[in-house]
This record gives structure tokens, C-alpha cells and sequence, in this order.
């Protein structure tokens, strides 16, 4: 018979617990008018309830147990239980603090609550219906607030994310995070990695986007956009591509003459035959940005007039200042193709440019005349900083 009216007790228990709630919370202060205070105020909160026992107001010593739940019946439990013992019943009023941590979030919650005599040992009585627990008025208002400055507060822990900031915009001009300095010597955002090794990073950008762009400055006053300070490296993994006009080849044997095309490739034309060489001197970046350049392959488009009469050999080196010379390939496949077509030669161990580059090519010439003639057109030379 005492669950029963456990029971009866209970269901106006949870009642004023709810209403308690709402009243405190209602007569806080404007959230303007709150101090910070000097210690975290904690997760706990206080519910005040009202108990009957018998249809009377009880008095005396109970155990009160306290579940949160994601439904007001069945459901999951959330959090841990809170269990209060010995908690003075006075006239049917008393008062419990209940802590379930950092477990509230936008999630619906309905609180379960059981009793038993504080002198008893065995099993609670569970009340019933589980109660919802409402927002209060302020606290609708928190999840809400239209602007509040965090000026000047830092903030530090060792979470994957120092600050994360989404803008869920699907359309038009939305920035994820947006600074501004008003400053003559000012920077908008400031990145640092302050780690001594690996690939730490100041700033990290990044596009999905094919359109995109991982990183974009502009300086609308017709200024500097981009500047590298400090070692002065601006480092890209992207090659870069440089195209020769063969206009620029050179007889090296006396044996050969070189007639260029309006249509941009010239005619190599053999006065006798066997081997010859004509050579393509190149002016290439030894460095971009501060970054050392290699050279990494060399595209050659060509025609043959007769594959009786072929290319030979392709090759490349540099002249250091000693004169030394240091080749990056020697490619020795036979070009003998009678049609348009480009083959490329890659170095797969690519040195550094140090010097002035030579690209050279061995013809072996079958016989004289039109009849064997070696057209080379297109010279696309591939940089690599990696």
C-alpha cells in the first residue's frame, strides 16, 4: 500500500520540480546585467518539490533517485543516475541539487524520479508519468542571442579544433570566419604553427571546387597581393611548363641548315649525310619564389620525311660556371615517325638547374635534299620543384 501512495505523492513531486525550474531561471537577471564570475558555476542545478505520503505531507528522511530519458516512455536512458539519500522532508517541501554533467544539448529529455523511505533499504517506487523538462524563458533566449562579443578572450585545450566556425550557406558570398584590422600596420587573421618540426601549417586553405581556389588575396589599392617574408619561398607542388620555339635551333655540324616555318617549326635540311647534331640553347629558372627548379621532362613534337633519316638521340644538360657540363638525360630511342606526332623524355631523379641549358639533338641522316628532311615543331620543357 506505501507504493501506492509513493505513487500518488510522486505525480505532484514532479509537477512542482518542473514548475520550480521555470521560476528560477525566469528571475535571473538580464543576461547584460551578469558578472563573469570567478569560478565555473558548475553543471548542477536545484529543483525544489513538494511530497505527500498517504495523502498528508510527509516529514522525515527519504532516498530520492533521479534518470533523465530520451522519451517519455520506453526511450534511452542519458547520463548517469543521480541518487540523493536521507533528503529532509519537511511539511512535504524539500529541496535536492541534481547534476547529469554536460549532458544537455538540443535534445528533448523527460526526468524519472523514484522514492523510497530514507530507513529503507529496498527496492524504490517509480513515479510516473516522467516528467518533460521545458526551457525557461532566459534560457530559449541563450540559444539565441543575436551578437555577443568574445573580444580579447583566448581560449585553450588540446582538441583537434581551436576555433570552428561553419557557414551552412549554400549560395552567394558566405565566409566561414571573417577578420578585419583597422590598423596601419594591422593583419586581418593571423596564423601561427608554433611547432619546431613537421608540416605544421600557419594558415591552411582549401577548395573543393575545380573552379575553387584554395588560398585568393587581393589588394584592391593595386598593391602587393601576395608577399613572402622570412626565407622569401613561396613552394608549389604543381610543375611548370615552359614551351621553346624551335626557331632557336642551331647547327652544330656544318652539315646542317635550318629553315623555320610561318606555322611555328622549323625544317632541318642535311648537305650530307650520316650523323649530325643541332643544338637548342635554353634560358630557364634556376629558382621560382626561392625554390630550386629541376628539370623534370622534355616534350618534342616532329615530322620525318623519310624514316630512313631519323632523330637519333635526345639529350640534355647544363654548364656549370667551371664549364663542366652535367647532363640531366641522354635519351637514345629512335624518333622515325612520317607523320605529326610528340614523344616525351623524363628524368626520373630530376637535378637542380645550375647553369645555362643545352637541349640537343643527334640526326642521322640517310641522304640529302628535301627528300630528308627532319621537321621539329612544338619544345615543351616541364620544371619540377619536388
Amino acid at each position: 500500500m506505501k507504493t501506492k501512495q509513493f505513487l500518488v505523492g510522486g505525480i505532484t513531486l514532479i509537477v512542482m520540480l518542473a514548475l520550480a525550474v521555470g521560476m528560477s531561471q525566469a528571475q535571473a537577471p538580464r543576461p547584460e546585467q551578469v558578472s563573469m564570475p570567478l569560478e565555473s558555476v558548475g553543471s548542477a542545478f536545484t529543483y525544489q518539490g513538494h511530497l505527500t505520503d498517504g495523502g498528508n505531507p510527509a516529514s522525515g528522511a527519504y532516498d530520492f533517485q533521479f534518470i533523465l530519458y530520451d522519451a517519455p516512455s520506453g526511450g534511452s536512458q542519458v547520463g548517469s543516475i543521480v541518487a540523493t539519500d536521507d533528503v529532509t522532508v519537511t511539511n512535504g517541501l524539500f529541496t535536492v541539487a541534481l547534476d547529469f554533467d554536460t549532458v544537455f544539448d538540443e535534445t528533448r529529455l523527460w526526468l524519472e524520479a523514484a522514492v523510497r523511505p530514507g530507513s529503507s533499504t529496498g527496492s524504490y517506487a517509480i513515479l510516473s508519468p516522467r516528467q518533460e523538462l521545458t526551457p525557461a524563458p532566459y534560457a530559449l533566449y541563450a540559444v539565441n542571442i543575436p551578437a555577443h562579443d568574445h573580444f580579447g578572450e583566448t581560449w585553450i585545450g588540446s582538441g583537434a579544433n581551436g576555433l570552428a566556425s561553419v557557414s551552412t550557406a549554400s549560395s552567394g558570398t558566405a565566409n566561414g570566419i571573417w577578420g578585419e584590422a583597422y590598423s596601419s600596420s594591422g593583419r586581418g587573421v593571423y596564423g601561427r604553427a608554433s611547432a619546431t618540426s613537421g608540416t605544421a601549417k600557419g594558415v591552411y586553405g582549401r577548395s573543393d571546387s575545380l573552379g575553387g581556389y584554395g588560398g585568393y588575396f587581393m589588394n584592391s589599392a593595386g598593391g602587393v597581393d601576395v608577399a613572402a617574408m622570412g626565407s622569401g619561398i613561396i613552394k608549389s607542388s604543381a610543375d611548370t611548363q615552359i614551351v621553346v620555339s624551335p626557331f632557336d635551333l642551331r647547327a652544330w655540324s656544318g652539315g646542317v641548315s635550318a629553315a623555320p616555318d610561318e606555322r611555328g617549326y622549323v625544317y632541318l635540311q642535311a648537305s650530307a649525310s650520316g650523323s649530325q647534331e643541332v643544338l637548342l640553347p635554353v634560358t630557364l629558372p634556376a629558382r621560382v619564389f626561392g625554390v630550386p627548379q629541376k628539370l623534370k621532362s622534355i616534350k618534342v613534337c616532329y615530322q620525318l620525311d623519310n624514316a630512313s633519316s631519323y632523330i637519333d638521340k635526345t639529350e640534355a644538360y647544363h654548364v656549370d660556371d667551371s664549364a663542366g657540363r652535367t647532363y640531366f638525360f641522354e635519351d637514345d630511342t629512335d624518333r622515325t615517325s612520317i607523320s605529326w606526332t610528340c614523344y616525351t623524355v623524363d628524368d626520373s631523379t630530376p637535378d637542380p638547374i645550375q647553369g645555362t641549358v643545352v637541349v640537343r639533338f643527334w640526326l642521322d641522316y640517310a641522304g640529302t635534299g628535301d627528300a630528308h628532311e627532319i621537321v621539329i615543331g612544338n619544345i615543351t620543357l616541364t620544371l619540377t620543384e619536388n
